[in-house]
């Protein structure tokens, strides 16, 4: 049986998930990343000012862009009432839980005990965030959604933060090192995502056709925009150009995301099946 036709059902209407998802994967990223420093002895407890200041800039940014995709301001008090029972719900309450105590942090004047207690529910927060933006798009019948995918918000948020390190402390080549494994381990998962990246019988049809089509270009600049520039410029010590060529990268990632996704069909459905019958 031939594949299934790809029809294109409309233009590319995710740009404020694009917007959102990369905002939030840097700016979580910066504390998660620090306070994954600290754990391993690499770095002070409480962040330094302007990567803190940064975060909570792009996660306001983030959230308020999230609006766009929500439609109405009054959506956004409704998925907070389902905390808890909606993934897209809990990455709203996990935003909040990192956006609020990382801006207290910094605005309220300096007390120990209560800077501790606020870097310390960041520390928890933001990589929960991470996590939680690619565990909600784990949903039936998107078989390019599935698998390592869910770990590169966390793997990219982390080595973003660990970038930050290197590019404010000094000496950075234990921080350098890290974001490298962390990208690495990123690149792996990646590369399992090639085996959906073709619109075939067994798999369904793809959401954008005409992106779908450029696909091996598309995921060739990821690689190259989010793993191999990263490391060059880490390789020759210059870790501020890094961290900014994996902050486009990161945007590139997210794009690659939506616009090569593939959604299962009745048509794939019956091909499965069909494959299976003539196996026998």
């Amino acid at each position: 049986m031939n594949a299934p036709a790809c029809r294109f059902e409309g233009g590319f209407h995710e740009t404020p998930l694009v917007l959102f998802t990369a905002l939030v994967i840097t700016g979580a990223g910066l504390p998660a990343g620090h306070f994954a420093a600290w754990a391993l002895g690499l770095a002070a407890f409480t962040p330094n000012r302007w990567p803190a200041a940064v975060a909570t800039i792009l996660l306001v940014g983030g959230l308020l862009l999230s609006l766009l995709h929500l439609g109405r301001p009054a959506r956004l008090v409704y998925a907070l009432r389902r905390a808890g029972r909606s993934p897209l719900s809990t990455e709203v309450i996990l935003a909040l839980m990192t956006i609020v105590p990382a801006a207290a942090a910094q605005l309220l004047p300096f007390q120990q005990t209560v800077n501790t207690l606020l870097w310390g529910l960041v520390a928890v927060s933001s990589p929960g965030l991470l996590l939680a933006l690619g565990w909600v798009y784990r949903l039936p019948g998107q078989p390019s959604w599935k698998g390592a995918v869910a770990l590169s918000p966390l793997l990219l948020g982390l080595a973003t933060g660990f970038l930050a390190q290197a590019a404010s402390a000094a000496p950075n080549a234990r921080f350098m090192f890290a974001a490298l494994i962390i990208l690495a381990a990123d690149a792996a998962g990646f590369a399992m995502r090639w085996k959906v990246m073709k619109c075939d019988s067994a798999l369904g049809q793809p959401v954008h056709p005409a992106l779908f089509s450029a696909r091996r270009r598309i995921l060739i600049l990821r690689l190259v925009d989010v793993m191999l520039l990263p490391a060059i410029f880490m390789l020759a010590q210059a870790p501020t150009v890094a961290l900014f060529v994996l902050a486009f990268g990161i945007f590139f990632d997210r794009f690659a995301f939506y616009a090569l996704a593939v959604r299962e069909s009745t048509e794939a459905e019956i091909a499965r099946v069909e494959h299976f019958l003539r196996s026998k």
